[in-house]
């Protein structure tokens, strides 16, 4: 009998620049080994407590040569070259960390956009897709005491709305190309919550109205025509109401004047024939289609004095006759709500079983006062809506909490106008689309670099789902329905949330999630630091220290958390640690230190 084959563990391959750049003259290589090179190309050194000028880092380009930051009053926007090369001298002169800001980053430009009663978003920041013009946004109370509503399906228990203005602004020169106000409008506004961009198209979820805002951003920095998908869904269905309302006044009329004829069978088609071909030529064409209150000018820019948003226009469907004696509840739905109801009740009729049609019934009045929330984009045709059964108290702010009881996602095509889809937030099917559909975790940006992991590309980055799915499965007050609406709950994601960088990449390193994601959140500072291991080999590359000096300083009723700003290629990480307290922020360059390690 033959002695037994022993079998030897697998020696990694050797992670140094030296062997990758050898692997690479030999042979070719493909985009998963040339991600291998990270590896050896880490931070190895910290330099804490970096003084910063008055303002907030924001992130980098997607190209890395500027960083974007806002000043502390919210007033102003800046952006600073990034310049590598000064990076190791910063490096080597440890004892000089306060100077590193200033060693590393030259100002590049400043441009103020509001004055002290509007303030910047300070957690909205968009490129587009051109990398040459960024989007941001302000906002202030608005001064308007009863706003006129834009269709039937505006909200009437929100008081606090605020006037919100999104800039368009050159990366290169810092000059305002464009800017678009909305009045009286609720939006979120936090990281980037109700507003998405693909490529040149932004959605705008106005919680307020019950609407979507499309806009066009074209290539020079200038918005587009604006289109609302809400009370209307097609472009058309405005114009196909005023022929209608405007064959109704004429019939009208003649009747009053004894010149109409008796209704028959024929009364239709003489409507029909009566209908003009363009009702802004015609006189008795009535209101025009109701717009989104929008003003010309921002008041920041005319001469230090505020400038009043144009007055609305009446709304389109004032028309209707409704009795006096209706309430908000009873008006009729809106072209989108009443898509979700018709693909419900067919979905329901389709079924065998006879369930599903009284289930239907009994979720109508449900499903008819869903309120929409946030939306992102799948494709340049497809959107996802997320819809919730909020609890809304008068004289108070609705948050992401309260608007996301009894959630439903809605797959909606714009072109054809049909719902495509519903899924509650506990469906099996949801759990199983995000780890199969890629769309669901954004649309990639034109210049994202392929570092990004999700559970659709990545085996490591499934596993950790399944791992939390199974962890909320078991828990005391978990369950099947709690954990896949754990897993389901952030959606809709917005693409330019997350963090491009290649030491972010699960399929290379292995990290605590907790402490470190790439997906842009602030995160709760633990008691150890993020340690980043070699996926392959186990070993430990480089850890993270957010607050090194300063351990176990802090009382446990302190809370801590860390926002890392990754450079989209260069082994350079900007951690930033706040504290409940009023104090400053820690801020901490990770840098690579020209030293042999």
């Amino acid at each position: 009998m033959s002695a037994p084959t022993s079998f030897s563990p697998v020696k990694p391959q050797g992670c140094n620049v030296a062997s990758w750049l050898r692997r690479r003259e030999t042979r070719p290589t493909n985009r998963r080994e040339r991600r291998q090179v990270f590896k050896a190309i880490h931070p190895t050194t910290t330099l804490y407590e970096v003084e910063l000028p008055n303002i907030v880092l924001r992130k980098f380009s997607p190209d890395g040569k500027k960083l974007i930051a806002f000043t502390q009053n919210g007033n102003a926007v800046e952006a600073y070259d990034y310049e590598p090369e000064k990076v190791h001298a910063a490096a080597a002169v440890v004892g000089k960390s306060v100077e590193a800001f200033d060693t590393v980053f030259d100002r590049r430009w400043e441009t103020t956009l509001t004055t002290s009663r509007e303030s910047l978003c300070l957690d909205f920041l968009l490129f587009t897709k051109t990398q040459k013009h960024i989007i941001v946004v302000t906002s202030c109370p608005s001064t308007s005491t009863d706003p006129t509503p834009q269709s039937p399906a505006t909200l009437s228990g929100l008081s606090i709305l605020e006037d919100v203005t999104f800039w368009i602004l050159d990366v290169e020169t810092g000059k305002v190309t464009d800017f678009r106000r909305l009045c009286a409008e609720y939006i979120m506004l936090k990281n980037h919550a109700g507003v998405h961009l693909r490529r040149d198209t932004l959605g705008i979820v106005s919680v307020k109205h019950q609407c979507i805002y499309l806009l066009h951003i074209k290539d020079n920095g200038k918005f587009g025509g604006i289109r609302n998908i809400g009370w209307y869904v097609n472009e058309t269905d405005e114009i196909l109401q005023a022929k209608y309302r405007n064959a109704e006044q004429q019939h009208t009329k003649r009747r009053k004047t004894g010149l109409s004829r008796r209704v028959d069978s024929g009364f239709c088609d003489e409507m029909y024939d009566a209908l003009p071909r363009k009702i802004a030529s015609s006189d008795n064409a009535g209101p025009a289609p109701s717009t989104p209150s929008i003003s010309v000018g921002p008041p920041a820019l005319r001469n230090g004095k505020s400038v009043e948003a144009k007055t609305p226009q009446t709304p389109s469907w004032k028309f209707m006759d409704l009795p006096s004696e209706w309430k908000s509840d009873d008006f009729p739905l809106s072209g989108l709500k009443h898509r979700i109801l018709a693909f419900s009740y067919l979905e329901a009729r389709n079924n065998k079983s006879s369930g599903h049609m009284h289930n239907f019934h009994q979720s109508f009045t449900t499903l008819s006062k869903l309120v929409m929330s946030r939306m992102q984009f799948l494709s340049d045709d497809q959107v996802l809506i997320k819809f919730g059964a909020p609890v809304i108290t008068p004289g108070t702010r609705p948050d992401n909490a309260n608007l996301s009881r009894g959630c439903l996602y809605v797959v909606y095509c714009i072109s054809s106008a049909t719902v495509l889809g519903i899924y509650e937030q506990a469906s099996e099917r949801l759990y199983a689309m995000l780890q199969n559909v890629p769309e669901l975790f954004g649309a990639p940006n034109p210049f994202a670099q392929p570092y990004i992991t999700h559970p659709c590309d990545s085996l490591m980055a499934r596993e950790a789902l399944r791992k939390q799915f199974a962890a909320v499965k078991k828990a005391k007050n978990g369950g099947p329905a709690e954990a896949l609406k754990r897993a389901s709950g952030p959606l809709p994601y917005n693409n330019q949330c997350f963090i491009e960088s290649p030491y972010l990449d699960q399929d290379s390193f292995s990290y605590d999630t907790r402490l470190v994601n790439n997906y842009d959140r602030p995160r709760p500072a633990g008691e150890f630091p993020a340690k980043f291991f070699d996926r392959a080999s186990g070993r430990l590359k480089f850890k993270l220290d957010s607050d090194e000096r300063n351990a176990g300083r802090w009382g446990w009723n302190i809370k801590r958390y860390v926002v890392y700003i990754f450079h989209p290629t260069d082994p350079f990480i900007i951690s930033i640690q706040h504290r409940s307290t009023n104090l400053r922020p820690i801020v901490n360059f990770h840098v690579r230190s020209t030293q042999i390690v």
